[in-house]
């Protein structure tokens, strides 16, 4: 495989058993060398994947296309761009309804459907946490596991606030979440938290990564995100994330951890229209 520039690339596995993703290493033109993944097979349509495998129980639809339930989380996947899976998207989904896909989408019925956003950004994996310098710091709160149920709308009302449009009542119950109190008091309020959404053959997903506007600065998010991380790799699945191409300080902190980029991502909002 020939790298940007006509350098040869050097790949390696991120992990061993995992050998659809690689990292690749190349050389950058003054002596060093810029590290990057190529992207697996299952992560170029991830939410396909996690719908048709590990998740199928909180997804539906038959054929080439798939949706979650709308509690649980409001993306669906085509399994390809026939006309097929276009009807079978279009059957999924009622008139008023939004959904979001991982990809440009097909050609589209103007009568149909509609445009209504579009997110690009990045995907990140990681094979290995990087030691921060000086090592782990616990200043503050001690992170506590969170409830799917008991804590669902507390979780919903901060995702709220700093991210909205990605978290559902029933999102919770995707995968293990994570947060900090205010305080440390079990009854306090819940200022950060970071879980696991997406979740298909050998991969997990990183999700719901936020602070509370009023308490950044502490380094909340690297801290529940290197245990999400952690928790993912001691389970022998390869973690991975989708971040906001514009978000340069979330990508700053992921880079630290040890993520590094996979290919450009893609996420566009689409209503169903009558």
């Amino acid at each position: 495989m020939r790298a940007p520039g006509g350098y040869l690339s050097r790949h390696f596995r991120i992990a061993q058993g995992h050998p659809a993703i690689l990292l690749v290493k190349t050389p950058r033109g003054d002596s060093a060398f810029v590290i990057h993944a190529s992207v697996s097979l299952q992560l170029e349509n991830p939410i396909w994947q996690a719908a048709t495998t590990r998740q199928q129980h909180l997804a539906y639809g038959q054929g080439p296309a798939r949706r979650f339930l709308s509690d649980v989380l409001p993306m669906a996947a085509l399994e390809n761009h026939s006309d097929a899976a276009v009807a079978a998207l279009t059957g999924l989904v009622s008139p008023g309804e939004q959904v979001w896909i991982f990809e440009e989408p097909p050609p589209l019925d103007p009568r149909q459907w509609r445009e209504t956003n579009r997110i690009p950004g990045l995907q990140m994996a990681c094979e290995r946490l990087v030691s921060p310098e000086g090592g782990t710091r616990d200043e503050g709160p001690a992170s506590v596991m969170l409830d799917p149920v008991a804590d669902a709308e507390e979780m919903v009302a901060l995702k709220a606030i700093a991210f909205p449009g990605f978290f559902g009542i029933r999102t919770p119950q995707m995968g293990r979440y994570r947060g900090i109190r205010l305080n440390g008091d079990p009854d306090g309020e819940l200022v950060a938290m970071a879980g696991e959404r997406l979740a298909l053959p050998g991969y997990r997903e990183v999700s719901a990564i936020c602070t509370h506007p009023a308490h950044l600065g502490h380094g909340y998010a690297q801290r529940l995100t290197r245990e999400a991380t952690a928790a993912i790799l001691a389970d022998g699945d390869i973690p991975f994330l989708h971040v906001a191409g514009g978000n340069g300080a979330a990508i700053h902190i992921y880079e630290q951890l040890g993520f590094v980029p996979c290919a450009d991502a893609l996420f566009v909002q689409l209503e169903r229209i009558g």
